[in-house]
């Protein structure tokens, strides 16, 4: 089965968007995944932990026939092959590559949760994907995405740029 999964990406170390590209021509060059879309580039406020360099973010959507978990570690490699190293929770990151929706897969387990955890409370992951799909709806509830948007969501985005592959 293909599913359309939307993964988002983001960076605040070293030479930010040349991470995002690379990760991004990595995710593609695999044989199970097609992209589709690209949104734009975002600058965006650090979530968490705040004393960091502000992120680039960018969300793509992809089709896939790979399993969601398989299509996790997968991309866990492409961070390493990017030159992901290890930090802290929410700490600065050369690459962090993020599975928000898998289709209308709905997952909670340790390893992975879909839809992201934070979807809904993170500006720089809901824009992005409602630019590339204004009327995207949500798995399980069936709403559409831009209708179940918390008012009161802290602002992160900063600025918007244009993403060119």
């Amino acid at each position: 089965m293909v599913n359309e999964v939307y993964l988002g990406l983001g960076s605040n170390k070293g030479d930010r968007e040349k991470y995002i590209s690379d990760a991004v021509d990595k995710i593609i060059q695999q044989n199970n995944i097609a992209l589709q879309s690209t949104s734009s580039l975002y600058a965006t406020k650090p979530f968490g932990f705040e004393n960091q360099n502000n992120f680039l973010n960018l969300v793509i959507s992809v089709r896939t026939n790979a399993e969601a978990l398989k299509l996790l570690d997968i991309l866990k490699d492409i961070e390493k092959k990017v030159g992901r190293t290890n930090s802290f929770k929410w700490g600065p990151r050369e690459i962090d590559i993020d599975i928000l929706l898998f289709g209308d897969i709905v997952i909670d387990e340790e390893k992975l949760t879909i839809p992201h955890k934070h979807l809904m409370n993170r500006d720089f992951f809901y824009i992005p994907i409602l630019e590339i799909n204004p009327n995207i709806l949500l798995p399980e509830s069936g709403k559409k995405l831009k209708d179940l948007i918390p008012s009161k969501n802290e602002n992160f985005i900063i600025n918007k740029f244009e993403f060119k592959i």
